[in-house]
């Protein structure tokens, strides 16, 4: 997601809070009927139509068309939360980009308020579901997990897949983020809700129980994970051997602070270096979750001897929503039209 950069309102992310929100839910009780959920997927269609600048890059406008006609007939009787945010993704992922997709943090906490969450990430390593973190000292790390209540871990990841928007044939970044959301969707994969615990059952055998944490909880358990760094580098032990440089996200708590890591990091290096030794740089981006195109920026004068210029934002076939916007914009601040014209393309 593009974060605060001017063009934000270019990035179409998709609350599930139309009808939804006017009509709240009673305590506990997960169910949506089908006039609300057309409601919201009519809604959808006609922001889309609205909004994105060119929706028809990746797919036609008949298929589109398809995808909205059949959410609304998958469940014109009603149905859950999950049941209505599959359906807004079959939507959005027709048109194949990135910026056009469910609102996963949204999705969380609605989600969260009935079946809340289990307090623990996952990745995938060879095709197994690894625990990446529990809890700071907790056994659970680095342990594979292949079930939660009976349901093989890999299904919950399944479920969560179709929920997340993909740019093209980018399948590990789709991957990545859907297990971003595994602990979110387990609960209710698995039947557990609010105050339940699960069984979470691992490769060796053994068993573990774990709370279902509610949102507050869950937030709390965010904040105590022991990464403050964003960076880590790792210098050679032995001669021929490469430097590794790990970033965990461009999204830091405090961007000064990684600006001084990054600066650590390869004074480092050049350190190691400058007694007229090659040193290799291995660039470790596996799990990175992305963040503001300013903080990558910050990455390229180190790796690259030519002056790299990143264009603050671009439009092509802005749409009337985006054009109203931008206008609003240039009377309220001020802004010069030429400042942005040039990186407009009809």
């Amino acid at each position: 997601m593009i974060g605060r950069i001017g063009l934000s309102f270019l990035v179409l992310w998709f609350s599930l809070s139309f009808s939804t929100q006017a009509q709240p839910r009673p305590t506990q009780i997960d169910f949506l009927s089908g006039d609300q959920i057309h409601t919201d997927l009519d809604s959808l269609r006609a922001w889309i139509l609205a909004a994105h600048p060119s929706p028809f890059v990746h797919c036609s406008e008949i298929e589109f068309e398809d995808a909205w006609e059949k959410s609304r007939k998958t469940f014109e009787g009603g149905g859950t939360l999950f049941s209505e945010a599959q359906m807004v993704a079959r939507i959005c992922n027709t048109l194949k980009d990135s910026h056009t997709g469910l609102s996963l943090r949204s999705f969380s906490m609605q989600l969260g308020e009935v079946y809340g969450h289990i307090p623990i990430e996952v990745t995938t390593v060879q095709n197994q579901m690894m625990i990446e973190f529990a809890d700071a000292n907790s056994p659970l790390n680095g342990t594979e997990v292949v079930a939660v209540n009976g349901v093989p871990a890999r299904s919950i990841l399944g479920s969560a897949l179709p929920l997340i928007s993909q740019e093209g044939d980018a399948q590990v970044a789709r991957l990545r983020m859907a297990e971003k959301l595994w602990n979110d969707i387990a609960p209710f994969v698995v039947g557990a809700r609010l105050g339940d615990t699960v069984i979470i059952e691992l490769a060796d055998g053994t068993v573990e129980k774990l709370p279902v944490f509610s949102n507050e909880e869950v937030a709390w358990w965010n904040e105590s994970k022991d990464r403050s760094e964003s960076i880590e580098w790792f210098l050679p032990e032995k001669p021929n051997e490469p430097a590794v440089l790990k970033i965990h996200d461009f999204h830091p708590s405090n961007a000064s602070d990684f600006k001084r890591q990054l600066r650590r990091a390869f004074q480092a290096m050049y350190n190691w270096s400058k007694e007229d030794e090659d040193l290799d740089l291995i660039l470790d981006l596996r799990g990175n979750s992305g963040g503001h195109i300013a903080v990558m920026a910050e990455l390229l004068p180190y790796i690259s001897n030519e002056p790299i210029r990143i264009p603050y934002g671009a439009q092509i076939r802005t749409s009337n929503t985006a054009k109203d916007q931008l206008a609003f914009r240039q009377r309220r601040l001020g802004m010069r039209s030429q400042r942005y014209s040039t990186n407009l393309k009809k």
